[in-house]
């Protein structure tokens, strides 16, 4: 990936994002994080969030007075 000023969005959120993933990419070959590391990590973030949307839709829907199993919240 490369940015050059012809990139035709080249406003400076996008500038800052590239810097930032540059950045990021020469810490990881620095140090020696592997990728699985981040997979895992951002995985594990994803399973929480997902686990707090669940407890939350449950806690509404125990508000709205509908009676459901977790496993009727899942998709299937």
């Amino acid at each position: 990936i490369s940015y050059t000023e012809n990139t035709p969005v080249h406003s400076w959120a996008y500038r800052k994002a590239f810097e930032n993933i540059k950045n990021l990419n020469a810490y990881l070959l620095q140090e020696n994080v592997g990728l699985s590391f981040i997979f895992n990590f951002l995985l594990e973030e994803m399973g929480k969030r997902i686990d707090d949307l669940e407890k939350h839709v449950a806690d509404l829907m125990t508000e709205a007075g509908i009676e459901n199993t977790n496993e009727e919240l899942r998709v299937k």
